[in-house]
């Protein structure tokens, strides 16, 4: 959901069990950094090289798809999502294909460029333009996948500052997609301010008053079930919910991720938010100098249960050397997210878990936050 990978030149996806690209839910996919990508796919192997749902958005020009021209069955791009493929590669790039021509961009897709590229200021400029000048558009809706991913990657802390003093007073249509994307993004500021019973609403509103389909419907009673059960400790809440979802989803996977999770609550994982899961070990600052802006501190991951992707929070009180790792429930190191010199200052950081390897498997998982300051220990929970 929301999120924004970039291909960059000269990969070769070949023969994927399921899809050579896949985007789901506001998803958008930036294939066109610097093209010169192949997508290729035998018989035998997966339907689609291209499949993309519920508004979606793929960038894939100056890339090869196996022939010339593409063989467009195996683009499956449904009415509310789009895909561009233009100026594709007559073959494979390793065998020396020529430069294709390339037509003018979009300031969104530009911008997706500048995001590739690292270019946080342009790529912030571009995405702002885009929804002040598209807000009654679906362009908006991407541009505002590329600006939070934009301020994630930069390492800025106002998103949220912007989601409410700059992009809400602009929201005039309450009916809007992008007025619903506004609640869901603003709903997690709002859970880490613990206005717990307002990110439920937001998340009602979008559920009763908002045309999706029955998987994000899904997601989002979950996010609900999860708020109340481990933020707010409202067990008969948070199983009211969940059996909601099992009336709608009566299969064995949502069963097994609803039974996930109520394990973990009974097992105190999740004895309070503040503290949920964590050994700290804290170095105070008594040298009384000066006072110090930013505590140390690791915040819960959020969402919590994820899938696949979740976002971690940390502050620092003073300039250090920061590493943040993940952990299997068996102590082995899966990932290493944040190993840099960071500035005092709080920050936030993306976990996938499809990228890690072939993808991990559903489960608990810690992430470990480590400075000169100590050490800081939490637990996530990954349901697929």
């Amino acid at each position: 959901m929301y999120c924004t990978p970039t291909l960059f030149w000269d990969n070769l996806i070949k023969d994927n069990t399921y899809y050579g690209i896949y985007s789901y839910y506001y998803g958008t996919v930036n294939a066109e950094a610097s093209g010169f990508n192949s997508f290729i796919t035998s018989t035998g192997y997966n339907k689609y090289n291209v499949y993309a749902i519920y508004y979606s958005q793929i960038y894939a020009s100056n890339n090869y798809w196996g022939a010339d021209p593409p063989d467009v069955s195996k683009f499956y791009i449904d009415a509310t999502s789009s895909f561009d493929y233009s100026n594709w590669l007559s073959s494979d790039p390793g065998a020396g294909s020529s430069l294709p021509k390339t037509g003018k961009k979009s300031d969104l897709q530009i911008a997706y460029y500048e995001l590739a590229l690292g270019r946080y200021s342009n790529a912030e400029r571009l995405f702002k333009k885009v929804i002040d000048e598209k807000i009654d558009k679906p362009e908006s809706n991407y541009a505002l996948c590329g600006l939070m991913t934009c301020y994630q990657k930069s390492k800025k802390k106002e998103f949220g500052k912007y989601l409410e003093e700059e992009l809400k007073p602009r929201l005039v249509n309450t009916k809007s997609e992008l007025y619903r994307m506004y609640l869901e993004l603003q709903a997690k500021y709002l859970i880490q301010d613990e206005k717990y019973d307002e990110a439920l609403n937001n998340l009602k509103t979008i559920v009763d008053n908002y045309k999706i389909d029955k998987e994000s419907r899904k997601e989002l009673n979950f996010q609900k079930g999860v708020i109340s059960l481990i933020y707010k400790n409202n067990l008969e809440e948070a199983k009211s919910i969940f059996e909601e979802i099992k009336k709608d989803f009566p299969d064995e996977r949502t069963k097994f991720e609803i039974d996930i999770l109520m394990q973990a609550y009974q097992n105190g994982s999740f004895a309070s938010l503040k503290n949920a899961g964590s050994m700290e070990n804290l170095n105070k600052d008594n040298s009384g100098s000066q006072e110090l802006l930013f505590d140390f501190d690791l915040g819960q991951n959020y969402p919590n249960p994820f899938n696949p992707s979740t976002n971690i929070s940390f502050s620092i009180p003073r300039k250090d050397i920061v590493t943040i790792k993940v952990f299997d429930i068996l102590g082995r190191e899966v990932a290493l997210l944040i190993n840099d010199l960071y500035e005092a200052g709080k920050y936030e950081v993306e976990f996938n878990a499809s990228s890690v390897g072939g993808g991990l498997p559903s489960g608990i998982y810690f992430y470990n936050l480590t400075t000169s300051n100590g050490s800081i220990t939490k637990k996530m929970i990954l349901v697929k």
